[in-house]
């Protein structure tokens, strides 16, 4: 995986520490994260989802190693409010006005094929299933600025 795959524009801001357990895949920092039990793990490809919730983003790499439980700086996502940004799985289907107007407000999930946390824009999910939704496109750049949905958060809305 990749430093800097997901990067917060605007929100807040404060990281909690999350434990990490030990022999797992490392996290870096700007990579989404979920809960696994006690601990923090790297957040799946196809997620979040309303089954498969996402905490946040690392703002630190894990500390931990093949024998010792290890933390993670994460920022916590507030649905809704925080504004991220990540680049198109394909940055080719959003590089002219109509193909950004095509997914603007779509629902998506990041995708982790080729070792990079990317926007799934070619997904288009219904309401309720996968839990990002796009709100801007760069199409010179190919970069996707997304919110966490109440129902992929594992915190739901905070108020």
């Amino acid at each position: 995986m990749a430093r800097n795959d997901v990067k917060i524009v605007e929100g807040e801001m404060v990281a909690r520490k999350y434990r990490t357990q030990a022999a797992a895949t490392a996290i870096l920092p700007g990579e989404p994260v979920a809960i696994s039990g006690s601990y923090v793990v790297p957040l799946a490809t196809a997620t979040p989802t309303a089954a498969a919730k996402m905490l946040g983003i690392a703002k630190s790499a894990s500390s931990h190693s093949a024998t010792a439980d290890g933390t993670v700086d994460v920022v916590v996502v507030e649905a809704g409010r925080t504004l991220m940004r990540a680049q198109a799985q394909t940055p080719a289907n959003v590089d002219t006005d109509a193909e950004v107007l095509a997914v603007l407000n779509d629902f998506v999930s990041f995708d982790l094929t080729s070792s990079s946390y990317t926007i799934n824009e070619d997904e288009a999910g219904a309401a309720g299933t996968q839990g990002l939704r796009i709100v801007d496109v760069d199409a010179a750049s190919g970069a996707v600025d997304f919110v966490l949905l109440d129902y992929g958060s594992d915190h739901g809305s905070i108020s």
